[in-house]
């Protein structure tokens, strides 16, 4: 990857006129989805991390819509990140690594002091992006994911390392 494939991106708090782009989006990733209403009603909880990712170096940011969105939930002092998700147009250009790392500060100042997160095996870009990001792996669960079965690997991080990593 070249210098130039990479993008700038802003990194905001989810809206709800952003629904149905990320519930359409985690279609396209294969997620499952909360759907719009839990997505509503998540987001006006104040434990609840929700990100999303424009692009900077567009003209007019409304009409490309999110090149990817961020969910968390803080529960006590650990940060349970459910989704990190990027559109394939903009994955391996800094989306992904940059909705992380505002996810993480945004925990830290919730509180959390470790985040935890499942990965499918066969995901490599995802583990190498965390892996860059402090996580490393704590366990396995069988058959976690279905369509396809497949392993999760439960990886974990010192919050406090997102201050750090860029």
């Amino acid at each position: 990857m070249t210098a130039g494939n990479r993008h700038k991106f802003a990194i905001e708090r989810m809206t709800e006129s952003d629904l149905t782009e990320i519930v359409e989006l985690e279609r396209a990733c294969g997620l499952s989805s909360r759907g719009i209403e839990a997505y509503a009603g998540i987001m006006k909880l104040p434990h609840y991390v929700l990100l999303v990712a424009r692009r900077l170096d567009l003209p007019d940011q409304a009409s490309i819509g999110i090149a990817g969105f961020f969910s968390a939930v803080v529960v006590l002092d650990e940060l349970h990140i459910d989704n990190v998700a990027v559109n394939s147009e903009f994955r391996r250009r800094g989306a992904a690594s940059a909705l992380l790392h505002q996810g993480m500060l945004a925990g830290c100042l919730l509180g959390a002091e470790k985040s935890f997160l499942e990965v499918r095996e066969s995901n490599l870009a995802a583990i190498g992006l965390y892996l860059k990001h402090g996580f490393s792996q704590a366990g396995l669960r069988k058959d976690y994911y279905s369509h396809p079965t497949e392993n999760a690997i439960i990886m974990t991080a010192d919050s406090s390392l997102s201050l750090f990593n860029d």
